[in-house]
């Protein structure tokens, strides 16, 4: 036989390939059937194969145990699947679900949620149904634990929701950012009770927007017609008490969003809204001097007479005639705030010494031959200022007085203070360029009067008793009586 030919012998005594398994393909070693004269071929690389173990893993992995093949590999690693399994929440009825909601509330401390005052429980509506105000605006969803909030949603409205009740509820301000999770709306919708449906008779919506409207409208002909009767909307606050008592709900500050600005409304029109119902005065007023106060403004030199960012005093106007809780607190320029101040004064529709007495005040210090009688007439005038005038005027006083007090190092002393708030406080009716002009120096004097003799003014405009005037001088003691005279001789005849 030729050299080149492989004998029968040797054929035989070659091993055999080995067989791939399911686990691994081992390929040949190299040269093991090379020839002398076979060219040795390029290596290819290697392949990875899918076992049927992996292909069991990837099944369970994209189906999810027990849609998938179930698992029989005892080297696999366990996956967790407790959110697919179903929690024990699931086998129990929603009136069991509900009763362990609402034993667990009543071990929890809810102080944050109600600070948050996104629920509150108000008085009665006309037919005298306990109300609940929702305010959405107020609730951070996007960062709170929603377990918790059903929490305290139960713990709130349980005992109401035993009888019949209404619900307010504030769209105002609301946006994307106080939307909770659907998962959550549909969750609440299974597990409160059935006396929340039943047992509500009346939803006032305040300020729906564009978008609720209309998704109301596309779903009436899917709902009940018993729950329309039931709803009532309202883009006006005043509506709201024709069914629910002024004094029975304190609504929130956003709902004042659409409603008329606090700058630039009366006094009375201001503090009649239900987020002034604790105040005395308009809220710029009350927190603008509590700033003053607390940031040391009488030791400001020139306070009130130099002007702050008039941006940012814009910017906060604003966000008071938006009804936002504004955080004064974070100015941290003082004149900001002082020209906010003088701003809301500027801008009254009446100023803080109404119309009917400026000619009255006028004509007092034309006729006047001293201080003391011109501030006499004054205090007189002054009594008879409306009480909301005279809480305003009380207030922003005793502010004024606490500057000129330490005019030796602010610059302010009692002449400059009257110079800048008296056009503020002090305006004629006829809104008169030329009459403003002859009756700025009197003004002035008015003002400075009002400072001086502040304990005076400030008694009478608290309705405190106090010194109205100087003590009155003594009576002049009586002179000795004289003897009387002797009586006439009796008449002989």
């Amino acid at each position: 036989m030729s050299d080149n030919l492989i004998s029968f012998d040797d054929e035989i005594s070659t091993p055999p390939a080995p067989v791939p398994t399911t686990e691994s393909v081992r390929r040949p070693r190299a040269g093991a059937f090379k020839t002398e004269d076979s060219v040795e071929p390029e290596p290819e690389p290697e392949q990875p194969v899918t076992t049927s173990t992996e292909t069991e893993r990837k099944k369970n992995r994209r189906f999810g145990f027990p849609f998938g093949k179930k698992r029989e590999s005892k080297d696999l690693p366990e996956i967790n699947n407790s959110s697919a399994m179903p929690s024990s929440s699931q086998f129990m009825s929603s009136s069991d679900e509900y009763a362990a909601y609402l034993q667990r509330s009543a071990l929890e401390d809810f102080a944050e949620e109600e600070n948050m005052g996104f629920l509150y429980v108000a008085g009665t509506d006309i037919a005298g149904r306990r109300v609940i105000v929702l305010t959405p605006a107020y609730l951070p969803a996007k960062k709170m634990n929603m377990d918790r909030l059903l929490l305290y949603m139960i713990h709130k409205m349980d005992s109401i929701v035993s009888h019949e009740y209404a619900v307010v509820y504030v769209h105002s301000s609301y946006s994307s950012a106080n939307r909770p999770p659907f998962g959550f709306l549909r969750k609440a919708y299974r597990i409160l009770a059935r006396k929340y449906k039943k047992n509500l008779k009346a939803l006032y919506m305040i300020h729906p927007s564009g978008w609720v409207t209309t998704t109301m409208a596309l779903l009436r002909p899917f709902t009940s017609p018993k729950f329309w009767q039931k709803m009532k909307t309202f883009s006006e606050i005043a509506d709201v008490y024709k069914y629910i008592p002024r004094d029975q709900m304190r609504l929130p500050a956003v709902v004042h969003r659409k409603e008329e600005p606090i700058f630039g409304a009366a006094l009375e029109d201001v503090l009649d809204r239900p987020d002034h119902v604790d105040l005395e005065v308009p809220v710029v007023v009350d927190k603008a001097v509590r700033y003053l106060r607390s940031h040391e403004a009488h030791k400001i030199q020139g306070i009130f007479r130099l002007s702050g960012s008039s941006l940012q005093i814009q910017q906060l106007q604003k966000e008071f005639d938006k009804g936002e809780d504004v955080k004064l607190e974070l100015v941290t320029d003082v004149h900001i705030v002082a020209g906010l101040l003088k701003q809301y004064l500027r801008e009254l529709p009446e100023p803080l010494v109404p119309f009917e007495f400026y000619d009255i005040l006028i004509e007092a210090h034309a006729a006047a031959t001293s201080k003391e009688q011109l501030v006499r007439q004054m205090l007189a005038i002054v009594a008879d200022f409306p009480p909301v005038n005279r809480a305003v005027l009380a207030v922003l006083l005793d502010l004024i007085v606490y500057i000129a007090a330490n005019s030796a190092e602010n610059k302010m002393n009692s002449a400059n203070l009257s110079i800048v708030f008296a056009p503020n406080l002090f305006r004629s009716q006829r809104e008169n360029l030329q009459l403003a002009v002859t009756h700025a120096a009197v003004v002035n004097t008015l003002m400075r009067y009002f400072i001086d003799d502040a304990p005076r003014f400030l008694a009478v405009l608290r309705g405190e008793p106090g010194p109205a005037g100087p003590p009155p001088r003594p009576a002049a003691p009586p002179s000795p009586s004289k003897p009387p005279p002797p009586a006439p001789p009796p008449n002989p005849g």
